[in-house]
């Protein structure tokens, strides 16, 4: 399906929706099924395809509580993973993405109510969420093999994010025209 469906409607339908957008797959089925009963707004899933290497296993949502996003990464097992986020006309999405594991449905299941914050990355995403002060097309985080943030990519076409994630004690390297990754200091 590529039609737009109203959370109204998803909600009178779950589990009809659920099966149709889940690719067969239970575990995507049930995830939807949990982040929907939370009012997680998703934009977006797929359940991975070994015969095309761009299809990975993700889910994607808006951020309409930033507070309850920034628990779900934080619990998240990182290994293998990217997280990242995406602005279109003010409106914030968050896209959880694997390479390759297929457990990465149920682990998201299992970090939904959990609420130990990481406030090393509440105060990354505090900082790029503020969207008077930042502007962004899509950002990424990146993690080294113990779970830590190792960095961030911005892929901004506006100078002034430039400058004031700069005054807030980033130092970065262009990677090209427009995309640059961001080391928190």
């Amino acid at each position: 399906m590529n039609n737009v469906i109203s959370i109204e409607e998803i909600n009178n339908n779950i589990d009809y929706y659920a099966r149709e957008f889940s690719e067969g797959n239970p575990n995507l089925e049930n995830l939807l099924k949990e982040m929907w009963a939370r009012n997680f707004e998703t934009v977006g899933c797929c359940t991975g395809h070994d015969n095309d290497e761009s299809a990975k296993p993700y889910i994607a949502f808006k951020v309409n509580d930033k507070n309850k996003t920034l628990n779900l990464i934080s619990s998240i097992n990182k290994n293998n993973i990217r997280i990242g986020f995406t602005t279109n006309k003010g409106e914030i999405n968050c896209g959880i993405t694997s390479r390759n594991r297929q457990d990465i449905f149920n682990d998201i299941i299992k970090s939904l109510d959990k609420t130990n914050t990481n406030m090393y990355l509440k105060e990354v995403l505090d900082k790029v969420f503020d969207l008077n002060r930042v502007n962004f097309n899509n950002l990424i985080i990146y993690y080294d093999d113990n779970g830590n943030i190792e960095g961030i990519r911005l892929n901004t076409d506006d100078n002034n994010t430039i400058e004031k994630l700069i005054k807030d004690n980033y130092s970065y390297q262009p990677l090209n025209k427009n995309i640059y990754h961001f080391i928190i200091k």
